[in-house]
């Protein structure tokens, strides 16, 4: 079974998926997901538990652009 499909990886990836939204958001923005202001220790706090679940800060960063796995669907263009 890949490692998305377990609980583990589930939680993993929605804690990466936060990770990109804040990191694009900004500190000091509100966020719309949690309604909370983001700050540097909200997105800390984050980090360190997605660290502890055995994700990689580094390669965070270069999922920007990858679709989600959990089932969110992202824009296309529409057919011509």
């Amino acid at each position: 079974m890949e490692e998305y499909l377990t609980r583990k990886g589930f939680i993993k990836n929605s804690y990466a998926q936060l990770l990109l939204y804040y990191y694009k958001m900004g500190v000091g923005k509100v966020s719309e997901v949690a309604g909370a202001v983001i700050t540097d220790d909200l997105i800390d706090t984050i980090e360190r538990r997605y660290k502890q679940l055995g994700g990689d800060p580094v390669i965070l960063r270069l999922r920007e652009h990858r679709p989600s796995i959990n089932g969110i669907l992202n824009k296309k263009e529409p057919k011509r």
